[in-house]
Parts: C-alpha cells; structure tokens; sequence
C-alpha cells in the first residue's frame, strides 16, 4: 500500500445534488457582520466507474468501495462543512497507477 489516510469525506455536493468526495486541505471561517460561515478547501476526488471486487457466480459487488481517479492537487474547491456526511478512509495502492480507492469506516469496531 502506497498511502493511506482519514482527511477524504464523503459530502452531498449542492451543486449536482449527489454524494461526492474530497480530501481536505484545511477549514476555515469567513465572517461578516450579517453570518458566519465554517468552510473547508478541499481537492475533489473524481468517481471512476466499476468495480475492483465482484463474486464471478452471484455478480455481487463490494459496493462499499468507492474508485476514484487520483486526486489532482492543483484543482481545489471550498464546500461548506454542514455538507460533509462522514470520514472516509483514503487508499493509494501502488499496484493501481490509475486509481484509487475510498471506503467508510465499519458501522462498529468488532471485538474477539
């Protein structure tokens, strides 16, 4: 695994009104006398169509694993964080110079 980390968000974009991801660069604050308002600058993670894992009999999908194109550092966006719906994790695989992948975190941590 090349790299791997927690900064990328899945967040409802306004403007297509679908699930989107980015990974964030910092938040900020912009006020004024009549609002405030929390944003973060982020650099979006374009979605790649398909699937890395797929069950040959069923055709079941891992669904959960989200490809994207790497993210490019030179294009960045600011969202409002009151779109942000949860933490994602990041993954860098080397084997997959083309892609990468974003998954949520488990709904629970499993003990033994």
């Amino acid at each position: 695994m090349k790299c791997c980390n927690s900064d990328t968000v899945k967040y409802l974009s306004k403007n297509q009104n679908e699930i989107a991801y980015v990974q964030v660069v910092f938040f900020f604050q912009v006020q004024t006398p009549e609002v405030v308002q929390n944003l973060a600058l982020v650099t979006p993670l374009q979605k790649k169509e398909g699937t890395l894992i797929e069950d040959c009999i069923t055709g079941v999908r891992a669904s959960h694993i989200q490809m994207t194109e790497k993210p490019n550092q030179d294009k960045v966006q600011v969202i409002p964080i009151s779109c942000i719906i949860a933490k994602c994790v990041y993954i860098d695989i080397s084997d997959f110079p083309d892609r990468s992948f974003v998954i949520p975190f488990p709904n629970r941590i499993e003990e033994d």
